[in-house]
């Protein structure tokens, strides 16, 4: 039996799953993925964030979010940055201009 209170590696737990639920069928397959990724998707103890893992991702996205800034910034005067639905041959498509 999976205890669902002590850590285990990706391949336990879907090899258990698996056992548990048989091999046919796509849907057993397809539950017995989601079931494994519940279980290892929760935190453990040595997977905790702590407050500076937070600070460092925070800074992390901060650089990034800058640097996106700067990157899709329209720089010339009369810059262009339209975006709507248009029909094109009869059916509504989203199109955006920048520049």
């Amino acid at each position: 039996m999976l205890d669902v209170r002590s850590p285990v590696s990706p391949a336990t737990a879907v090899r258990s799953v698996l056992r548990i639920l048989g091999h046919r069928g796509l849907g057993k397959h397809l539950l017995a993925g989601s079931l494994a990724l519940c279980v290892l998707s929760r935190p453990t103890f040595s997977q905790t964030p702590t407050d500076s893992a937070y600070r460092k991702f925070d800074g992390f996205m901060s650089f990034i979010r800058a640097r996106n800034a700067k990157q899709y910034a329209i720089e010339s005067p009369p810059g262009i940055d339209e975006a709507s639905f248009v029909p094109i041959g009869g059916i509504e498509q989203w199109v955006k201009i920048r520049g």
